[in-house]
């Protein structure tokens, strides 16, 4: 809806009290809702979400757009009034090649894409500007997420602790000993259809409808918002960062939870590391079991892609389709340009991923040796039937093991 006092009627743009404002006086000026599509690197800031006093990515481009004269200065930081919405939040440090944002814009025929990036930081860039339905909403008209993990190859290796051309690269004897007490060889591990296919076959035991309640925080099993649906999980190809290869997974469902997607990722190089049995995927999905899922760094993960196929199917043939297809070539480039390096060279300075693998294999066996299915499968039936002289576990000794593991998993 307008704010209170304006109306969808067009209006001539006079003098600002904010000479920063690009303002032109012959510009006419009509109310419309329109969806942006934006691009970002989210290292320095404190997520998406505006925030007063911080330094948030919705707050700089909303800024922006006022700043263009997208925004009335009676509207200005007043998200509300002007029907602000995003298709999807992200986290402190993580990035987006297609994000959309909707809102009620004073809009005109000239270059808008143009005139709100002049105001907004090279880390930021709007790709796009697309006219929608008066009623369209970024984030409830969201059909599908899709989101890109990367991670190095080598932490994938169950022989290497860190980057092949480190000199601490190898596990130690103690660390890469078999189960059967032979140590194994490193075998610089290659990207190949074989590492492809098992990644890939892993991956697929979270498609389809799931109980995700082990793979974000806060969440009871068995409850209606640990239920999400998974569209497709693959390992894409691999990359080269800077002389460092990659592995580039995409995940596209309808919604993630905290944490889900690297709760996701960190659970698969588990397995991949040979520190958790495959069928343990299979344990971690039930929602009577509760499992410590550790959490991948956040540095590789980012938001790829949105899409509003309902939306383009009702209303495509009258108004503009909302698709990031018409700025593909954009967003490629920013993620070849801005993201990417971005997230090897954090990696690099920060070394999370080498931070990360040293907790896992500290970590990970405590936690998840005996979590196969068979171990589960035998277990729940012990549950089913008490035994004799022994009243069954309460539903309060059952939250509060639920509180004690939830606390174990953050320490991941």
């Amino acid at each position: 809806m307008a704010a209170e006092g304006e109306s969808d009627k067009a209006v001539q743009r006079t003098e600002s009290d904010h000479p920063e404002r690009s303002e032109e006086k012959d510009v006419q000026r009509t109310k419309k809702t329109v969806a942006l599509f934006v691009a970002f690197d989210g290292e320095g800031y404190q997520g998406w979400q505006y925030l007063k006093d911080l330094k948030t990515l919705e707050g700089v481009l909303e800024e922006a757009v006022f700043k263009s004269g997208g925004i009335a200065e009676g509207n200005h930081k007043a998200l509300s009034k002007v029907n602000w919405c995003r298709a999807a939040r992200t986290d402190k440090g993580v990035s987006a090649a297609g994000q959309v944002v909707s809102f009620r814009m004073m809009y005109h025929s000239g270059d808008i894409v143009s005139e709100i990036n002049a105001h907004l930081p090279e880390e930021i860039r709007v790709l796009g500007c697309v006219r929608t339905t008066r009623q369209f909403n970024a984030w409830k008209l969201c059909d599908k997420r899709q989101y890109e993990y990367c991670l190095p190859l080598w932490a994938l290796d169950k022989n290497l602790k860190g980057p092949p051309n480190s000199a601490d690269k190898k596990l130690s004897k103690e660390e890469a000993e078999g189960k059967d007490g032979e140590e194994n060889k490193p075998v610089g591990l290659k990207f190949d259809d074989a590492l492809k296919t098992r990644m890939n076959s892993l991956m697929a035991a979270y498609l389809g409808t799931h109980d995700f309640h082990n793979f974000t925080v806060k969440i009871i099993g068995g409850s209606s918002q640990a239920k999400r649906h998974i569209l497709r999980f693959a390992a894409e190809d691999s990359v080269d960062f800077h002389g460092e290869e990659w592995v580039r997974v995409r995940v596209l469902g309808q919604s993630f939870m905290l944490h889900q997607i690297r709760k996701m990722i960190g659970f698969i190089i588990a397995v991949m590391r040979d520190l958790v049995e495959p069928d343990s995927l299979a344990t971690a999905l039930q929602k009577d079991w509760n499992v410590n899922v550790p959490v991948a760094p956040s540095v590789g993960l980012f938001l790829d892609e949105t899409f509003y196929d309902a939306y383009n199917a009702k209303w495509g043939k009258q108004q503009e389709v909302v698709s990031l297809e018409p700025f593909r070539s954009q967003a490629e480039s920013f993620k070849r340009d801005r993201i990417y390096p971005s997230i090897a060279r954090r990696n690099r300075e920060n070394q999370e991923f080498v931070k990360w693998i040293a907790e896992l294999h500290d970590h990970t066996p405590l936690h998840f040796q005996k979590w196969g299915l068979k171990d589960y499968q035998r277990t729940k039936r012990q549950r089913e039937i008490p035994k004799d002289g022994e009243d069954e576990v309460s539903e309060g000794e059952n939250k509060k093991a639920k509180s004690s593991e939830l606390a174990d998993a953050e320490k991941l």
